[in-house]
């Protein structure tokens, strides 16, 4: 029988649990500091090592004043001094070895042992003894800004990972994510309760806190690396995420039974080894998406929130703890940038809006950076060169003023110079080369402006215009709107496909469209101001001057009337020339071919007149028409004029996108050597150069051969009267 196919929770399933879960944690972890007795005292360890009043509320509130140190507790039974270490946030920094930390555990003990009777005595510095009565429960109005951070940023974890994993079942990355945001759950969620502790708890709720702590801990770092390990790119099997996984459960089973070489330095230990593997697969990931836009997005996305995140951690939390310092005021501050890793995972996976990020990333890190070199040169200078507090910050100010920041603005100018990314003030510049280069026709200046700008390896026009600029594809196209009757335009993938379009490349490619549409506008206002005046010459031409040639031609006598007839024709060619419209190339032969007959007829010469089956349909504009009929009636008159031929042949034949055109004629011809460039000669090799193309004449046997090559368009589809 075949398999019955495995039944999926909807997302909307999946996301209600996790938000259950994460409600019921923050419940436990509220009931779980709520419970405990509460004196109203916040102590701080003093320069002279002994705990001091740092705050009094509730049952203290007017027992103690702020400053005075507290020697120790008693009360009928027992008494307990108490030490610096006592108030230890987190002790697994604070006493590295496992006969230290046992014997912290201990002494927490006794002090919640004592905390628990119903009333007890404060020993003072000064030499008086204040009884206080503990309230029973702490109030939950009074547990610290620090203790709902971390519980924010446990829950933010998770609910992300989870919605990642909701949405993305497919994708072994987003299985990860959600369970490192399940490991920041227990991690964090477990550390605000110890972390925000008033003075002691009991060693058994302790000790368990902290080994959940750190399996939590241990179990994000695997999951961290799982995550790099398949994301954006598989770099492996399924089996890899799996095996560090079950080796970073290891680790946390020999921590939880003490036998782990450096006991809690090793777990720390694991920790950043585990960030230091994270780092180098984020290169290979980034190798591994070269030419692949899309991923390398969704790879900086991650890039910036783990370096932002992960080292602002390391600085406040991981560092400070493998050198022994306890930093657990900022424990929570770390948290909060954990949060922010899983933040950018998310958004990655999710590819939401990667085209955001090209841009500003590198400032991003910059700040991150600029920030850490002024705080570690300071603590730098202290350390070293005995100096103190003022003098060191003003001196670790001075370099990065000096040194750090233009050494940032000349990366920064790599880096966008890298990534062809261009400002505002690069447009104006683009767009004189673009118009100057050659005098573009109105509907190239769009495209050609967009290859210039992005070098996108696709460039397209596009059937539908949008309404205005905008990105497309997940920031793969950019679309930009027609100008004019102009179509519009779809480039895409830009830098030759090493990075997508983004927020900037709207703003510039809005400019330059704007620009270019006054340029069109221009444009077709001059067109159109030529085109009026060449009909009105036109116009007068043919009214006027054609009126007295031909009140000339009825006068004239025989001999004169051939002239005029040649003259009436030039002023024909030149009227249509000036006010011709785009005329096929079978038309203009077809008039061509009449008034050779015409004149050939008049001067009793015979024509042969060729042409190859079939020519293509090209269109000659104006220009074209023009200096072609005055190259064929320039050297028609000068083989009537100067060969007295019998015949004049004339072939048309089409090769490589070009027209080719010989004349011949079997009159009288004296060798080339021989022949006297005259004005008509000068003419039809000028208007040849004028279309680019190429006349050849040959002279022998007494045969005359003039040869013309000229290319021209591509065959056009008929123009819509």
């Amino acid at each position: 029988m075949p398999a019955e196919p495995r039944v999926q929770l909807p997302p909307s399933r999946i996301l209600s649990l996790a938000l259950l879960l994460a409600a019921l944690t923050v419940a436990l972890c509220v009931v779980l500091a709520y419970q405990r007795p509460y004196l109203g005292l916040q102590l701080q360890a003093g320069d002279d090592g002994l705990p001091r009043v740092d705050a009094a509320h509730g049952p203290a509130a007017k027992a103690v004043r702020v400053g005075e140190a507290v020697l120790g507790l008693r009360n009928a039974d027992a008494a307990l001094a108490l030490r610096a270490d006592d108030l230890a946030i987190e002790p697994d920094v604070s006493f590295a070895a496992y006969a230290d930390f046992n014997a912290f555990m201990a002494r927490q003990q006794q002090l919640a042992t004592l905390l628990a009777q119903p009333s007890l005595q404060l020993l003072l510095a000064d030499g008086r003894i204040v009884a206080l009565a503990p309230a029973a429960h702490r109030p939950v109005a009074r547990l610290p800004f620090e203790f709902w951070l971390q519980m924010f940023a446990a829950t933010g974890c998770w609910l992300l990972g989870a919605a990642i994993w909701a949405f993305r079942r497919e994708q072994p990355a987003a299985l990860y994510l959600m369970i490192s945001g399940l490991a920041v759950l227990v991690m964090a969620g477990s550390a605000a309760i110890y972390t925000t502790r008033e003075l002691a708890l009991p060693a058994a709720l302790f000790r368990g806190l902290s080994q959940a702590n750190h399996g939590g801990a241990l179990l994000c770092t695997a999951s961290f690396i799982a995550v790099l390990f398949y994301y954006p790119r598989r770099l492996g099997s399924d089996l890899w995420g799996g095996l560090l996984l079950a080796l970073y459960a290891l680790i946390w089973l020999a921590d939880a039974l003490q036998v782990l070489p450096l006991a809690n330095r090793g777990v720390q230990g694991s920790i950043l080894t585990g960030v230091i593997v994270a780092g180098g697969l984020a290169t290979l990931q980034w190798r591994a998406t070269r030419g692949d836009p899309l991923r390398r997005a969704a790879l900086q996305w991650f890039l910036l929130s783990w370096f932002v995140g992960a080292f602002g951690f390391m600085i406040v939390v991981l560092i400070p703890a493998l050198a022994g310092i306890d930093s657990g005021e900022l424990q929570a501050y770390g948290f909060g940038m954990m949060l922010m890793i899983s933040l950018g995972l998310a958004l990655g996976i999710a590819r939401y809006r990667l085209f955001d990020l090209e841009t500003w990333w590198f400032r991003a890190v910059a700040l991150v950076v600029g920030g850490a070199s002024v705080i570690g040169a300071d603590l730098l200078f202290v350390s070293l060169l005995d100096l103190g507090q003022p003098a060191a910050l003003a001196l670790a100010l001075g370099i990065a003023g000096w040194i750090y920041f233009p050494l940032r603005q000349w990366l920064a100018s790599k880096f966008f110079q890298r990534f062809g990314v261009l400002r505002m003030e690069n447009i104006p510049a683009l767009l004189r080369e673009v118009i100057a280069d050659a005098p573009l026709a109105a509907e190239y200046l769009l495209p050609e402006s967009l290859r210039r700008l992005f070098a996108p390896l696709q460039l397209k026009s596009l059937e539908t215009s949008p309404a205005a600029v905008c990105i497309s594809g997940n920031g793969s196209a950019l679309q930009v709107p027609g100008i004019g009757r102009w179509p519009a335009w779809e480039a895409r993938w830009a830098q030759n496909g090493n990075r997508l379009f983004n927020r900037q490349d709207v703003k510039l490619a809005d400019a330059v469209r704007a620009v270019l549409e006054r340029v069109v506008a221009y444009q077709d206002a001059v067109e159109q101001s030529v085109e009026h005046e060449r009909d009105r010459v036109a116009a007068d031409l043919h009214d006027d001057v054609g009126a007295r040639l031909l009140t000339l031609l009825h006068r004239a006598e025989p001999e004169q009337a051939q002239a005029i007839r040649e003259t009436l024709a030039s002023l024909r060619l030149i009227v249509h020339g000036l006010g011709a419209q785009p005329q096929p190339l079978a038309e203009a032969l077809a008039e061509w071919r009449a008034e050779l007959h015409d004149r050939c007829e008049a001067a009793r010469v015979a024509v042969r007149w060729e042409e190859a089956e079939p020519l293509p349909c090209w269109r000659l504009d104006a220009s074209q028409q023009l200096h072609l009929a005055r190259v064929l009636r320039e050297a028609v008159s000068n083989a009537l004029r100067h060969a007295h031929p019998t015949r004049i042949e004339v072939r048309l034949a089409a090769a490589d996108d070009a027209l080719l055109l010989s004349i011949a004629n079997d009159g009288s011809c004296r060798p080339l050597s021989q022949w006297r460039s005259g004005n008509g000669l000068r003419s039809m090799r000028s208007r040849t150069q004028k279309l680019g193309g190429e006349l050849h004449i040959e002279a022998a046997d007494g045969r005359a051969v003039l040869r013309l090559r000229v290319p021209l368009d591509a065959p056009c589809p008929p123009i819509q009267g």
